[in-house]
C-alpha cells in the first residue's frame, strides 16, 4: 500500500526501507545470506544471577605477600568443595597472542590472532571454558579461576558473557 503511495507522489521523501530495496536491486545484492538479528531469550529485567568472587583481586599487591595470596586462595577454594575447577590465562608477548585453560582432566592451548589484546585473550579463555563446561557438564557446578585484573575491571562485560552462556 505505502509503496504505491510513494509512486503516486514522487515528491514525497521515501523512507529508508523503500530506498534500500531500490539500492539493492541496482547493485544486484541479496540479503538472503545475511545474518538475522535474534532477540536474547532472557529479557534484561530477568537477568540471571552469576556469582563472582574477586577477593584476591581486591588485595593491594604492594602489601600482600605471595604466602598470603596462597593462603587466601586456599580459603577461597574451600568455599567451592565439589565444583569442577578450571584455571584460565591469556597472554600477549612480542605481538603474539594466546590463551590456555586447565583442569584436572583437560588442558587446552589456543593461539589467537596477533591483534588480540590481553583482555581479549583472557576473555577468550573464559569463553572456551564455558563452552567446554556446556559440552561436558550435566549437573556439576563450575568455578573458574583467572588472574585477569582486566576481567575484574570489566566485570559487567564478563557477566554479560556468562549470562549469554547460561541462556544458550
Amino acid at each position: 500500500y505505502l509503496d504505491q503511495e510513494y509512486t503516486n507522489h514522487p515528491n514525497y521523501p521515501k523512507p529508508l526501507r523503500v530506498r534500500i530495496k531500490s539500492y539493492l536491486a541496482i547493485l544486484n545484492f541479496s540479503l538472503l545470506g545475511m545474518y538475522k538479528r535474534t532477540i536474547h531469550p532472557v529479557p534484561p529485567w530477568e537477568t540471571i544471577k552469576i556469582n563472582t568472587n574477586w577477593n584476591l583481586a581486591e588485595r593491594d599487591k604492594k602489601i600482600t605477600t605471595a604466602r598470603n595470596y596462597q593462603s587466601l586462595f586456599q580459603e577461597t577454594k574451600a568455599n567451592y568443595p565439589h565444583y569442577l575447577e578450571i584455571y584460565t590465562d591469556g597472554s600477549k608477548k612480542d605481538n603474539k597472542a594466546g590463551c590456555a585453560l586447565f583442569s584436572e582432566d583437560t588442558t587446552e592451548i589456543h593461539k589467537l590472532p596477533d591483534a588480540y589484546s590481553i583482555f581479549s585473550c583472557e576473555l577468550f579463555a573464559i569463553w572456551k571454558t564455558l563452552q567446554l563446561a556446556k559440552e561436558n557438564l550435566t549437573d556439576q557446578n563450575l568455578v573458574i579461576y583467572t588472574d585477569s585484573s582486566s576481567i575484574h575491571q570489566r566485570n559487567q562485560i564478563t557477566n554479560q558473557l556468562l549470562e549469554e552462556y547460561e541462556t544458550n
